[in-house]
């Protein structure tokens, strides 16, 4: 496989260098080499690359010496070359981003990063050499506040202009109504909060009524996934903001050609749940709850703390599906032993959590396929994904990975709830911001960002 790009024939570093193919080269060997492996987020695609032709011209060819579907993934950022070449770069960009040969910040994008406090901020200052469009703000500081309570003060006391978040609850749940100077944008971005059946991996669910597909079936039922996304956007903040539809795919998601509904049966049901368990013989013991082999109904709803939206997802879910006769029971831990150790060694019965999806949709293989952390195993369904590992043609990709989610949605291994929302509150003087789920956040379009006195 061979992928062409042309770089634009303006594009320059801030040096006045031009970016040509040397620089695409360049970076390709620096994330395949094994010295640098700790640098690279996608070593593993870059390891299949063949070679990189092209030099000082402005057309790289990259051969691929297998199909490599995720080709999209790579050359996201690419390092200067002649700033950079006989460098070791694991000591290199520790405190700057500059061309260590001369100590001077480089860079190829509206901004260039002037200074950086630790502990405190980064400052980026205007490129005057931008080979784009000028940019409007002269420069743009990045603050450090890991706690989301200071960020609110910071944000509704006037000391900060925007805020990309995920913890958007946080500031917008209950008593957290934002002042009039701030505004709120909300869109829909590539995080799918789902609940994850554990149907046998490490020592197998805390209840082992979970192995049973028919049980994680009437859980689906069970679970108001509408009454979920109404409740938690609607019924909790203080704005008019966008409906949250229930999300109904586990890996395609709502904002892709692609997106397909094969979970769309699961919607409420008590007389389904109640169907489903007197049909395997189980019956409602004093308390409401089912009781099967003797075995009561009951799971351990995992999640993880330091936020309000999970504890938000158990509590609305909580009492439809008790009166449906399914308890679930409230095991909230930080994020470090969430996924540090229960998640890997298999100490649940019910995840809630959100996970990822990209436009590629490889490598899904390692969360759905025979060696994932749930215990589920489909030879199909492992295939299907695996095969979607080497399909470059997007379209195709995507049915292969229709397919799997399809006998997923059968086997009920994952019940989809919401895709997650991407917030930007930012004060009314700044303008320009644009939503753009596929880049880099907001600041894909930096560029355009301007700030009114008043």
């Amino acid at each position: 496989m061979v992928v062409t790009y042309v770089i634009d024939k303006r594009a320059r570093w801030n040096d006045r260098v031009p970016i040509t193919a040397e620089d695409f080269r360049f970076t390709w060997q620096v994330n395949s080499d094994r010295r640098y492996r700790e640098l690279s987020t996608a070593r593993a695609g870059y390891a299949g690359i063949r070679s990189v032709t092209g030099g000082s011209s402005k057309t790289v060819a990259v051969a691929f010496a297998r199909v490599l579907s995720g080709w999209r993934d790579l050359f996201s950022e690419v390092l200067p070359a002649h700033a950079l070449r006989g460098v070791n770069l694991a000591n290199a960009w520790r405190s700057a981003i500059d061309n260590p040969k001369t100590g001077k910040p480089i860079a190829s994008g509206p901004f260039y990063l002037a200074e950086w406090r630790r502990g405190c901020c980064l400052i980026f200052k205007r490129n005057r050499r931008y080979w784009k469009r000028r940019p409007y703000l002269d420069s743009i500081v990045l603050r450090f506040e890991e706690d989301v309570a200071q960020q609110a003060r910071d944000l509704f006391g006037g000391r900060l202009d925007l805020l990309p978040t995920e913890h958007w609850c946080d500031f917008l749940c209950r008593d957290n109504a934002p002042p009039p100077n701030l505004r709120v944008d909300l869109r829909p971005n590539w995080i799918a909060e789902a609940l994850y059946f554990n149907v046998g991996h490490g020592k197998g669910p805390l209840n082992p009524l979970l192995r049973q597909a028919w049980v994680r079936r009437a859980i689906a039922y069970g679970l108001d996934r509408e009454d979920l996304a109404t409740m938690l956007v609607r019924g909790e903040t203080h704005l008019p903001i966008p409906e949250l539809p229930v999300l109904d795919s586990a890996i395609v998601l709502r904002n892709s050609r692609y997106y397909r509904r094969h979970w769309t049966k699961y919607r409420y049901s008590v007389a389904k749940v109640r169907a489903i368990m007197t049909e395997h013989g189980c019956s409602r013991g004093s308390d409401g709850i089912f009781v099967c082999q003797g075995q009561r109904a009951s799971f351990v709803w995992m999640g993880n703390s330091g936020g309000m939206q999970r504890e938000l997802n158990f509590q609305i879910v909580r009492p439809r599906l008790a009166s449906a006769g399914i308890e679930i029971r409230p095991d909230f831990s930080t994020s470090a032993i969430v996924f540090g150790r229960r998640v890997p060694e298999g100490e649940y019965d019910l995840a809630n959590f959100g996970t990822a999806s990209r436009p590629d949709l490889s490598g899904w293989d390692a969360v759905y396929g025979c060696r994932g952390r749930q215990g589920y195993c489909n030879r199909g369904v492992t295939a299907l994904l695996r095969a979607a590992n080497r399909e470059p043609i997007q379209a195709k990709q995507a049915a292969l990975v229709n397919r799997a989610l399809a006998q997923l949605a059968r086997d009920v291994v994952v019940l989809p709830l919401y895709q997650l929302p991407t917030v930007v509150i930012r004060n009314r003087r700044v303008h320009g911001v644009a939503h753009n789920a596929q880049a880099a956040g907001v600041f894909w379009d930096v560029a355009r960002w301007w700030r009114a006195s008043r």
